[in-house]
């Protein structure tokens, strides 16, 4: 049998994909050295974190909305827009006392603390 490969006609695209993905669901929740970080919405929707990212869900139709889990550039975490959503763990959480708005605060050599919006997450 002979072998006809030739590694230099392989040609690889290291260039972005013309597809973004997005999240479905997220499966897990950060309770290990985290407390008191489960709250519902006015509308009964649970709120929590896990990883970068805020979640709201509902729990009669399981399903969910994030504050986060976006692209994002390639890099170290303490570099790159801090504005927009978490770039590292978030490790706090709690909600406003109409259930509103909620406050996430991340952990790293950049932390920051993001107020979003629990209905729409922006």
């Amino acid at each position: 049998m002979e072998n006809n490969f030739r590694p230099e006609e392989i040609k690889c695209d290291t260039g972005k994909p013309n597809f973004e993905l997005e999240v479905e669901h997220v499966y897990g929740y950060r309770a290990n050295d985290c407390t008191n970080n489960l709250h519902y919405t006015d509308k009964g929707e649970a709120v929590f974190m896990s990883a970068a990212m805020g979640i709201v869900m509902d729990p009669a139709t399981k399903k969910q909305k994030f504050y986060g889990g976006k692209e994002v550039v390639m890099g170290p975490k303490n570099v790159g827009d801090q504005a927009s959503f978490h770039r590292d763990d978030i490790l706090a959480l709690d909600i406003s006392a109409d259930r509103k708005l909620v406050v996430t605060g991340q952990v790293g050599s950049t932390p920051s603390v993001h107020v979003w919006n629990a209905e729409t997450c922006e």
